[in-house]
């Protein structure tokens, strides 16, 4: 998980405790998110609901479902990794200029 989905998590969770949520309830707050260009949680709804492929939708969705029942808010490195933001394939292809061109 990215600094950025992390600081969405905890804002999440602490919302969804508040109010005594489901996880179905969390992942709606996440969907809600999707096509708002200030929506709340962008970026745990790009990682959730980015892919096409309903299997892969699912997976991702049980892992937060699993973060959700496992997160300790006290210990967060126990539950989370860090990991550095991933840029998309094209975008770091981009930053090399082309002199060749194969045909």
């Amino acid at each position: 998980m990215t600094q950025a989905e992390l600081d969405e998590w905890k804002e999440l969770y602490y919302h969804l405790v508040e109010f005594s949520f489901s996880v179905h309830n969390m992942l709606d707050e996440i969907l809600d998110s999707i096509g708002e260009e200030r929506g709340k949680y962008t970026k745990l709804a790009l990682r959730v609901y980015s892919d096409s492929d309903f299997m892969e939708t699912s997976k991702r969705q049980a892992e937060l479902v699993d973060l959700f029942v496992n997160y300790n808010p006290d210990k967060p490195e126990e539950t989370i990794e860090i990991v550095e933001e991933m840029i998309p394939w094209r975008e770091y292809l981009n930053q090399f200029p082309i002199t060749k061109r194969f045909i």
